[in-house]
């Protein structure tokens, strides 16, 4: 199961880039660059983020409850936060590094506040600006 929800995150996070680098407004990225990061990932056009979206429902569908009756519902949000906020936090310096080495974000002093804002998910609240389409 985890194997396959591997591929179905590939295979969203994939398109969510292919897309979202073109067809989002409100983003610190520099818009000239942003062809030769969507020509980099061209290869990968035939994925559709839908599949991978539905398989990843699907199994953690089936698999949520399970955990949820194993170790309670207080035990398992916690241990969910404590497993995805950290990854999340990982993930989000990787879009920037990316981000920096393809060119697509523009360096500014406001990426650090950005950054905090994107991780305490209070980015809209605060009218910050999105790092990463997937969001």
């Amino acid at each position: 199961c985890d194997m396959l929800r591997a591929i179905a995150i590939v295979i969203v996070i994939l398109s969510h880039y292919i897309i979202g680098f073109s067809a989002l407004p409100n983003y610190l990225y520099n818009t000239n660059s942003v062809i030769v990061f969507q020509q980099f990932y061209a290869y990968f056009n035939w994925l559709d983020g839908a599949y991978g979206v539905a398989l990843f429902f699907l199994i953690s569908g089936f698999l949520i409850p399970i955990s949820i009756k194993r170790y309670g519902v207080r035990s398992f949000l916690i241990a969910r936060a404590f497993r995805l906020v950290p990854t999340y936090a990982v993930c989000l310096l990787v879009v920037i590094c990316v981000s920096f080495i393809f060119g697509t974000m523009q360096l500014k002093s406001s990426i650090i506040i950005n950054y905090l804002l994107n991780l305490t998910m209070m980015r809209d609240i605060f009218s910050g600006k999105m790092l990463d389409s997937i969001i």
